[in-house]
């Protein structure tokens, strides 16, 4: 069988060349439209990762600034509120015992004449009893609590140093057997002193606050101020 040869001719040709050149480029076009393709979503996914780096960068940077003192100031902000309410209830408690010894003493020091209580409750310091007349009342081995309870007492009552020394020298030391001599005498028999050795009425004020709340708290508040001892009460003049 013989295969008829046709004849192309040149217009044949060019349509071919045509059809041919239109292939090309619609398989160009379609590998630039996947490149195009590729090309957006993997710049897309550049973005999405340096939004993600700028979002974790701007997160941490938060956290640190923001979240992380938040975090470490809580416990000590709740510390520090803890400690205030425990400050508040210590200082009503010490308030409060001195108060309770503050009106013993003033009973003890009513009793052995060395202060008058009047009908309308005042008070007054019975100022016909001499140094000597002091010193035959002894407030026996006093604690600084008990002390600090007599001593306030005479603040109260606005007493001059001169009577604040003589009640000073109504207290004992060394199991009754000494007296002191005035107040500064007291706080350095004590150990009430400055760092510099001198006597401190602040650490005498600490002290007593501190025993006293420790009484208080112990429930034995009623115990801090004894009975007041007078070795000859003929010659304790009375008001």
């Amino acid at each position: 069988m013989k295969i008829k040869k046709k004849n192309i001719t040149l217009e044949k040709m060019k349509e071919l060349h045509e059809i041919i050149d239109n292939n090309n480029i619609k398989r160009t076009n379609n590998v630039t439209d996947r490149e195009r393709i590729i090309t957006k979503s993997t710049s897309k996914v550049k973005i999405n990762k340096e939004n993600i780096k700028k979002n974790s960068k701007l997160n941490k940077t938060f956290f640190y600034k923001k979240v992380l003192p938040v975090i470490i100031t809580f416990p000590i902000a709740i510390s520090m509120l803890t400690n205030t309410l425990k400050g508040i209830s210590n200082d009503g408690k010490v308030t409060a015992a001195i108060s309770i010894v503050v009106k013993d003493a003033t009973k003890n020091l009513q009793q052995v004449g060395i202060i008058t209580i009047e009908d309308d409750g005042s008070i007054t310091i019975n100022k016909n009893l001499t140094e000597e007349d002091y010193q035959n009342i002894e407030i026996s081995d006093p604690s600084i609590g008990e002390a600090y309870a007599y001593k306030k007492v005479f603040e109260k009552l606005k007493a001059d140093p001169e009577e604040t020394n003589y009640l000073a020298t109504m207290m004992s030391y060394d199991n009754g057997n000494q007296r002191y001599t005035d107040w500064n005498n007291f706080y350095e028999q004590q150990g009430l002193l400055t760092s510099e050795g001198n006597p401190s009425i602040k650490a005498f004020d600490d002290q007593s606050k501190k025993e006293l709340l420790e009484a208080y708290n112990n429930g034995e508040i009623n115990n801090i101020i004894k009975e007041i001892n007078i070795s000859n009460i003929n010659k304790v003049k009375v008001k």
